[in-house]
């Protein structure tokens, strides 16, 4: 393996290219990658909803609930199932176990829910198949308010669901304040009795209209074609028109005993903005897609809409924006990388402190180039920027540099000793080589045990290892390929222009040490030598020192046991925002909700 060290220094030029396309490559990748809050977690739930109006709570359960557990208990990987039964609905919560096939478990799912629905009463609804996904709550929504008629908002409404579902990142737009358009048509009940029809008549023929009809197929020697009766209504002269009953040689329609008008439903819900009433619609975005840049999309659609509306509109509809994650998103990215920027000159001043200012540059080399690395591999796998990989990287800082300062550490020393750039950091390399893999992997494996984390916290947590073990796999190439390369070239660059800056160089430690003359020194021995000498020197001493650590180790335990504070999985901050849930006994209107 230490060939492969021998190897790259030869080919310094072939390195020093392979350096810059990773750091290009990780630039870009950072900029590409996704930035989100939390890791997108694929729940393993499924929600299978069946209503049907009229039904008792009673009846729910022993026509509906009992069809779907006598199918749906031998699903492979399920792992708990309960059900609920409520008057006019029933419902079958359904969760598996972490890893499973989840195109697969929902097809066989529908499948086993349309066998059940054969067993349920006729007018029982179409049943709905719901997945549990954390990451389609809205990442913005989108006010809409204004003293205009309610049909001109909704429409100003859909237009622009339209042009922002058409965004490659949005998933949807779901409206909320809104009430649906009906048409409501009131019988005269003075000319039902003058045409003499009755209402039960009426019903009927209502009722068996608004259809759409297949009447088979018509086979002939070109060929075969569907034979369809069109019935829909499409506008509110096929209601006018729709034919009740012949009255001598005349067709009684609709139109001649209703009144046809176009309305809205009766309001279920309202949505309320700074005190106003609105229609607000909730922008939900793709899995995998960036938040930052979706919600920067989405505002220029908004803005882009905007813009053509005629001046009045502009005047009178406004348009707000609220629950915008992508500030906190943006924001929690810009503090952490802050938090890794902090991290990574504390440690350049610990090393500048500890080892010189050559070493020091050499070393900071390796925090980007291990960083940038890291973040092509997971541009890669498709993974995201989220809080777990920025504390990761966080963690990876002091770690990383460990193979860089024992290689430069070496090779400074040969330096010292006479040796040539391209040798002394070959040679430091191929004899640090196994110390720094063993040392990395002894690392790797503290954190290998987080990735059998099972559960929601293991896929929450998961990717806090996959960060480290990306990092420092990373910091290995970087310190045992790439870093004897850059040492020896920039060694020699320095040498060269040393020749004409000596002094500057030379102040700085840039320039290549002369041999070293070996001169003997006495010494005097500290307050720690004094302490290692008591325990070394006495028989006795080793053992009480052991006892001594054992001591305070078991004490340690029994005093977080006895005064500790419990624990927490997540630590407690401060809320950002916060929903009210108001119940009130009484039939209550909406206005007065």
């Amino acid at each position: 393996m230490t060939g492969l060290v021998t190897w790259a220094v030869a080919r310094s030029r072939m390195i020093i290219a392979m350096v810059l396309l990773s750091i290009g490559a990780g630039v870009t990748a950072y900029i590409g990658l996704p930035k989100e809050g939390s890791p997108d977690i694929d729940v393993p739930i499924l929600y299978v909803s069946v209503p049907l109006p009229g039904i008792s709570a009673a009846d729910s359960e022993r026509l509906l609930v009992k069809p779907l557990e006598s199918e749906l208990r031998g699903l492979e990987g399920l792992d708990e199932m309960t059900a609920f039964a409520s008057e006019n609905h029933a419902g079958v919560l359904l969760t598996f176990d972490f890893g499973w096939d989840k195109t697969a478990t929902l097809a066989e799912v529908r499948e086993k829910v349309d066998r059940a629905k054969a067993e349920m009463p006729l007018e029982v609804e179409e049943p709905q198949v719901i997945e549990v996904n954390l990451s389609e709550f809205p990442v913005l929504v989108i006010t809409l308010s204004g003293s205009l008629p309610e049909r001109t908002l909704l429409r100003i409404a859909k237009d622009l669901q339209r042009e922002i579902e058409s965004l490659s990142s949005v998933l949807e737009v779901g409206l909320a304040g809104r009430r649906d358009e009906m048409l409501e048509v009131l019988i005269d009940p003075l000319r039902m009795e003058a045409y003499n029809i009755t209402a039960q008549e009426l019903l009927n023929i209502v009722s068996a209209n608004n259809s759409l009809v297949a009447a088979g197929a018509l086979e002939t020697g070109a060929g075969a074609f569907s034979v369809k009766l069109p019935g829909s209504f499409e506008t509110a002269a096929d209601i006018y028109e729709l034919p009740v009953r012949l009255v001598g040689d005349r067709m009684v329609t609709l139109g001649d005993i209703a009144t046809i008008r176009r309305t809205f439903k009766d309001a279920e819900g309202t949505a309320r903005f700074n005190n106003e009433t609105t229609i607000a619609l909730q922008v939900k975005k793709r899995i995998g897609e960036n938040i930052i840049e979706t919600v920067a999309n989405v505002r220029t659609a908004v803005e882009t809409a905007q813009a053509r509306w005629p001046e009045a509109l502009q005047k009178t509809v406004s348009v707000g924006f609220s629950m915008d994650e992508s500030a906190r998103v943006a924001d929690m990215v810009k503090q952490l990388e802050g938090s890794v920027l902090t991290a990574v000159l504390l440690v350049m001043l610990v090393v500048v402190l500890t080892l010189g200012l050559r070493s020091s540059l050499l070393v900071g080399i390796a925090i980007p180039c291990s960083f940038l690395l890291a973040f092509a591999l997971m541009a890669a796998l498709g993974m995201t920027i989220n809080n777990m990989v920025m504390f990761g990287l966080i963690l990876a800082v002091g770690m990383l540099v460990d193979g860089a300062i024992v290689v430069t550490e070496y090779a400074d020393r040969r330096l010292s000793e006479g040796a040539g750039p391209r040798t002394a950091y070959g040679e430091a390399a191929k004899r640090m080589f196994w110390p720094i893999v063993s040392s990395t992997a002894t690392t790797l494996c503290a954190f290998l045990p987080m990735l059998l984390w099972p559960g929601m916290p293991g896929q929450f947590m998961g990717q806090l290892p996959i960060t480290l073990i990306f990092v420092l796999s990373a910091s290995l190439i970087v310190a045992l390929i790439f870093l004897p390369v850059i040492g020896s070239v920039l060694a020699r660059s320095f040498a060269v222009f040393g020749r004409g800056f000596g002094g500057l160089f030379g102040a700085i430690g840039l320039r290549r040490r002369a041999k070293a003359i070996p001169v003997s020194y006495g010494y005097r021995r500290t307050a720690f030598g004094h302490v290692v000498k008591a325990v070394v020197a006495n028989p006795v001493a080793p053992f009480l020192a052991l006892l001594a650590a054992i001591g305070l180790m078991a004490g340690s335990v029994i005093a977080f046991q006895t005064h500790n504070h419990g624990v927490d999985f997540f630590v407690k901050t401060e809320p950002e925002r916060s929903i009210f849930h108001v119940r009130e006994s009484g039939n209550l209107s909406l206005s007065e909700k």
